[in-house]
C-alpha cells in the first residue's frame, strides 16, 4: 500500500513540475519574442511533451525515451526558425511554421493514444504461450560476432572507399550525397557493427564489449555518419546492460552523451565550415547559439514548412500512394534498373519541394505523413506507429532474448519511420539477417551438442 501511494504521490509531484515548467516556457516566450500568442502556445504544449517523456519514464530506453531522440531536435530547429533566432534559406510565410508545429503535436499525440492502446488491449504473452525460454538461449554469440564483423568489415571498407573518392575523410563528410548515391543498403551494413559489444557482453566479457564500442564508434565515425556512429556504436550495448545486467541510471547516460555530443558537434562544425547557411543566427546568446546550431544540421526548420508551405499553396499535390513500395524498390541496384527512380525519403521530398539535385532533405514521420496523405495522414500515421511500436516493445519485454534485444536498440528509430522507403528497408534487412544469423548459430550449437552426446554415449 505505501509503494502505491509512493508512486501515485511521484506522479502527482511529476505533473507539477511538467506544469510549472510549461508555465514558465510560455512567459519566457512571451516576454521575451515578438511572436504570435498562437504560437508559443504550441511550442509550449510540444514542449511539456518532451518534458513528461522524461518526467514520467523511469526506464530509459523505452520507445517514448527513443521517440525524444528522435523527434527533439527538429522541434528545437523549427521552433529557433519561427521564433526568429535564425534565417530561413528560403522565404516562407509564418503560418507555415504554425502549420508544421501543430502537425508535430497532433502527430505526437496520436503517436502516444496508438502506443498506449495497444499497450492495454493486446496481449503479447497468448502469442508466446507455448514458447520455449530455454530454446532462445542456445546460440552460439561467436558465431554471430564473426558473421557480424565479416558484413560490417565489407560495408565500412566499402563506405570508406566512397567517402575517400571524394578527395578524402572530411571531404566526404560533406559531399555525402555524391559519394552514397544509391547506396542506403551499404549504409545499413554499418549497423551490424552495434552487434559486436552486445555478443561479448552476451558471453561475459564486459570489458572487451567496452573496447568494441570505442573500436566501432571511430570506425564509423570515420565514414562521415555522426550520428549513426554514437546510435551504433553504444546504443545496443547499453539497452542490453539496462534489460539484462543491471538497470543503468540517468548519472552514468549523461556522462558518456555528453562527450559525445561534443564531439559530434566538433566534426560538425568542419563538416559545415564552408556553408554559410550553416551561420546565419539571429541571436547573442552564446548557450542560445549553441542550441540554434546543434538543432540546425537536419534542417528540418527549412524542410517541413516549405513542404507545408508548397502543398497548401498547391504548387504540388498530396502524394498519396506513389511511394509506397519504395521500400521493396531499395534492394534493387541501379546498374540492374536504369531507370530506377529515387528510393529515399530525403531525396523524394528535396527534388519535389527544393529543386532536383539539391542535397537530402528529411522531413521526419510527420512530415512525410503531411507530405502523402495531409492532415488525415498525420493521424492515422500516429496512431498506426505507435501501435507497432508498443507490440514490438511488448514482445521484447516478454522474451528479451539477445537477438531481439539487438534487433530493438537497431530498429527502434526506423520503426518510428515505418512509411518511408529507407526505414522499411532497414526493418527487412535488419530483421531476415539477424534472424537467419541466429538460426545458423543455433544450428551449429545444436550440431556440437549432438556430437558430444553421441560421443558420451559410445564411451559409456
Amino acid at each position: 500500500m505505501n509503494e502505491i501511494t509512493n508512486i501515485q504521490k511521484n506522479k502527482v509531484i511529476s505533473t507539477y513540475i511538467v506544469l510549472i515548467l510549461g508555465l514558465f516556457l510560455f512567459l519566457s516566450l512571451y516576454i521575451s519574442t515578438s511572436s504570435q500568442i498562437y504560437t508559443i502556445f504550441l511550442i509550449t504544449l510540444i514542449g511539456m511533451f518532451f518534458i513528461s517523456i522524461i518526467a514520467f519514464s523511469k526506464n530509459f530506453f523505452n520507445p517514448f525515451y527513443f521517440f525524444f531522440i528522435y523527434s527533439f531536435l527538429g522541434f528545437i530547429d523549427i521552433t529557433m526558425v519561427s521564433l526568429g533566432f535564425r534565417d530561413t534559406l528560403i522565404p516562407i510565410s509564418t503560418s507555415a511554421y504554425d502549420k508544421s508545429l501543430l502537425i508535430m503535436l497532433i502527430w505526437l499525440l496520436t503517436f502516444s493514444f496508438g502506443y498506449w492502446i495497444a499497450f492495454k488491449r493486446i496481449n503479447i504473452k497468448r502469442f508466446f504461450k507455448n514458447y520455449n525460454l530455454k530454446l532462445q538461449a542456445e546460440i552460439n554469440p561467436w558465431v554471430i560476432f564473426i558473421l557480424c564483423g565479416t558484413i560490417f568489415m565489407f560495408s565500412f571498407s566499402s563506405t570508406l572507399r566512397s567517402s575517400m573518392s571524394l578527395g578524402g575523410i572530411v571531404e566526404g563528410m560533406s559531399g555525402g550525397g555524391a559519394a552514397f548515391a544509391d547506396q542506403g543498403y551499404l549504409l545499413a551494413l554499418l549497423g551490424f557493427a552495434g552487434i559486436l559489444p552486445v555478443m561479448a557482453l552476451y558471453s561475459g566479457k564486459k570489458f572487451r564489449a567496452i573496447i568494441y564500442c570505442l573500436i566501432v564508434f571511430i570506425g564509423i565515425l570515420l565514414t562521415g555518419r555522426r550520428s549513426m556512429a554514437i546510435l551504433t556504436a553504444f546504443l545496443p550495448f547499453l539497452v542490453y546492460w539496462n534489460m539484462r545486467v543491471k538497470q543503468i541510471k540517468f548519472l552514468h547516460i549523461a556522462l558518456l552523451t555528453i562527450p559525445l555530443i561534443v564531439i559530434v558537434m566538433y566534426i560538425g562544425a568542419i563538416r559545415t565550415a564552408e556553408n554559410p547557411n550553416f551561420s546565419l543566427s539571429n541571436t547573442d546568446n552564446q548557450a542560445l547559439e549553441q542550441l540554434v546550431t546543434l538543432g540546425r544540421y537536419n534542417g528540418y526548420g527549412d524542410n517541413i514548412p516549405a513542404l507545408v508551405d508548397k502543398i497548401d499553396s498547391e504548387t504540388i499535390q498530396l502524394q498519396k500512394f506513389n511511394y509506397s513500395l519504395r521500400g521493396v524498390e531499395y534492394f534493387i541496384p541501379r546498374s540492374l534498373w536504369n531507370d530506377k527512380p529515387l528510393v529515399h525519403s530525403s531525396q523524394i521530398v528535396s527534388d519535389l519541394v527544393f529543386f532536383a539535385g539539391d542535397t537530402g532533405r528529411p522531413v521526419n514521420a510527420y512530415g512525410w505523413a503531411y507530405f502523402n496523405f495531409g492532415l488525415l495522414g498525420v493521424i492515422l500515421s500516429g496512431l498506426i506507429t505507435g501501435a507497432i511500436v508498443s507490440c514490438v516493445y511488448k514482445i521484447v519485454l516478454n522474451r528479451k532474448s539477445v537477438i531481439l534485444i539487438s534487433m530493438y536498440a537497431l530498429l527502434i528509430l526506423p520503426l518510428l519511420e515505418v512509411f518511408q522507403p529507407e526505414a522499411q528497408m532497414k526493418i527487412i534487412l535488419f530483421a531476415v539477417i539477424l534472424k537467419t544469423l541466429e538460426f545458423i548459430s543455433k544450428k551449429g550449437r545444436f550440431r556440437r551438442t549432438s556430437l558430444r552426446r553421441n560421443s558420451v554415449e559410445r564411451i559409456a
